[in-house]
């Protein structure tokens, strides 16, 4: 395979995508000359994604034999197995670690199939996150929603949230808060779509409040706005806590005092009545600290 006329680095880098890597089959030894650096990783990127492995720089295959109908003929793939096997793959690996290959193989199609449906990795990525949010938040929205109880669907998202992150042995979390910490700080358009899903369940909170208000469940004079993205933050420290201490009494700790924010002033009474009848508890270690005022105290 000779190319004996130069090309521009685009033209070759298109030309590679789109004619090249089809061709390739498991195995194929491409060797390279003459590139533009700048071009030589997304080159290789392109070329591995068919299946075959950059040794160094191009030698042999001219262009226009590769202009073939069997070439070029897109791959038929089950679209939405496929996306689960995407979410699966980024969602275990994370964007950044994760490679056209990686998710080709676990897509279990080839690489320029991949190119064809998706336009390459961020493309894709943008397509596992729209289907990570149909089958978790967005599922478990409109369940709880239907039951027609706002201040119940409000307390069973976050138990949900907790029985779901007590069970993620592998510690993976949640792909939208992933990618939030990891991906959007470097992608302002991923940014975007990921900060679109989570404003969908702050809205989720907020319906519910003003639901919850107009059936007296929770106080009438609640900040809805407020209330609602305070839910939030405190769900996404759920998320990213649960990662490296997911112990029941650490999570539902943190969302108690949240969730006491929608109880009605009797049931705060009634809490506060229990509270000051409790016996207090002293827990004495045997040292001693200066109060502000110089006196000693207990720790």
């Amino acid at each position: 395979m000779l190319i004996d006329q130069p090309m521009d680095g685009e033209v070759f880098l298109a030309w590679c995508k789109q004619m090249l890597a089809p061709a390739l089959r498991p195995g194929d030894i491409v060797v390279m000359d003459n590139l533009l650096a700048h071009k030589v990783a997304d080159i290789k990127d392109a070329i591995e994604a068919g299946g075959g492995n950059v040794l160094q720089f191009f030698v042999s295959i001219d262009p226009k034999s590769c202009f073939s109908r069997e070439m070029g003929r897109r791959k038929q793939f089950d679209e939405t197995e496929a996306i689960d096997d995407a979410v699966d793959c980024f969602w275990s690996r994370g964007y950044q670690a994760t490679s056209v290959r990686d998710l080709a193989l676990c897509m279990g199609i080839g690489g320029a199939s991949l190119y064809n449906a998706y336009g390459g990795k961020r493309g894709l990525f943008v397509k596992a996150l729209a289907r990570y949010a149909d089958r978790s938040s967005r599922e478990r929205i409109a369940r709880l929603e239907a039951g027609g109880q706002p201040k119940q669907a409000i307390e069973a998202f976050f138990a949900e949230i907790i029985e779901r992150s007590l069970k993620d042995r592998q510690h993976k979390g949640c792909l939208l808060v992933n990618s939030a910490l990891d991906v959007a700080p470097h992608d302002a358009g991923i940014g975007k779509v990921v900060a679109g899903y989570l404003g969908e369940i702050r809205d989720f909170f907020r319906r519910n409040i003003v639901a919850a208000q107009k059936a007296c469940q929770v106080p009438g004079d609640l900040d809805d706005a407020e209330v609602s993205r305070h839910l939030l933050g405190v769900l996404l420290g759920i998320r990213v806590l649960a990662r490296t201490r997911p112990d029941r009494e650490t999570l539902e700790a943190v969302a108690r005092p949240a969730l006491r924010l929608l109880d009605p002033p009797q049931a705060e009474a009634r809490r506060s009545r229990k509270s000051a009848s409790a016996p207090r508890l002293v827990f004495d270690t045997g040292s001693t600290s200066k109060s502000p005022t110089g006196r000693p105290r207990s720790r």
